[in-house]
């Protein structure tokens, strides 16, 4: 439900272990969501998983999987300004 999540307020979270589970479930998303979007958009959706670390081409498999850590690569422009 929308409306509880936003009466959560993730972005003000203060315990520690806490954010660390709302990083980590949203990375997992990120990931997941490159995966279905690659029939569709495969360019950016390697790039998204290139700024994990992710070297590997996308599969169905992987969808879902779980990952201990993130190695979240600095800041890459998806879609730079012409």
């Amino acid at each position: 439900d929308v409306y509880k999540r936003q009466q959560q307020e993730p972005w003000k979270v203060e315990k520690e272990n806490r954010r660390a589970e709302i990083i980590w479930v949203s990375c997992s998303a990120i990931l997941d969501i490159s995966i279905l979007a690659t029939p569709i958009v495969p360019q950016l959706a390697a790039q998204i998983r290139e700024c994990f670390g992710i070297k590997v081409p996308a599969t169905w498999q992987q969808l879902g999987q779980q990952h201990k850590t993130f190695n979240v690569k600095t800041q890459i422009n998806l879609y730079p300004r012409r």
